[in-house]
């Protein structure tokens, strides 16, 4: 389910797991806290404009991503 896998990011990036539901716009700074440790090329606004659209696919995103960098 969605809101579980937001909470397990959150937990795969170091905070803690109801920080995306008490921090506003925290699945924007996970996103770009993501992009930051992969290293991977994009902007905040972007982030911004991705989390505000297509929030479940950009969760799936990092989802993978963290399974791509070995982050479990």
């Amino acid at each position: 389910c969605l809101p579980c896998m937001v909470c397990n990011i959150a937990v795969r990036l170091g905070d803690g797991a109801c920080m995306p539901y008490v921090v506003p716009a925290s699945t924007i700074a996970m996103r770009t806290r993501l992009r930051t440790l992969g290293g991977i090329q994009g902007s905040i606004c972007n982030d911004c404009l991705v989390m505000s659209f297509c929030e479940p696919c950009a969760i799936c995103q990092m989802s993978r991503e963290l399974n791509n960098m070995g982050i479990k």
